[in-house]
């Protein structure tokens, strides 16, 4: 007849066959199955999730660089020039002016001690 043994390794029973005398396996198989029918789909979902962040880390990537703003301003220094080239003009003009107007300001105090003097002096 057939008996089972408990086996120590797997927890699954060992059944031996006493008419051909070929011991064998056949919930220890049945059990490998089940593991590599559970790894495989393991393996396929572990496939499925490294090509999803791979693509995800793509997009980011993408995402990053896209977004990155330049502070290289030599783009602009064509269009810059000749705006500083006219606020160079317009403070050389303002500090004439101003010249002008420091130099019509103080004229007529110095002009007004001259005369203070000179009628004191006369006096």
């Amino acid at each position: 007849g057939v008996t089972a043994e408990p086996t120590a390794f797997s927890g699954g029973f060992w059944l031996s066959s006493r008419i051909s005398g070929v011991p064998f396996m056949l919930n220890e198989k049945q059990q490998m199955q089940s593991l590599n029918d559970r790894l495989a789909t393991y393996l396929d979902k572990v496939r499925t999730l490294e090509a999803t962040n791979k693509d995800l880390e793509n997009k980011l990537k993408d995402f990053c660089t896209s977004k990155v703003v330049s502070r290289d301003f030599t783009l602009y220094q064509e269009q810059l020039k000749p705006l500083r080239d006219q606020v160079y003009i317009l403070c050389g003009m303002f500090e004439s002016k101003t010249s002008h107007c420091r130099y019509r300001l103080v004229r007529p105090s110095q002009v007004l001690c001259k005369l203070s003097l000179t009628v004191k002096l006369i006096k």
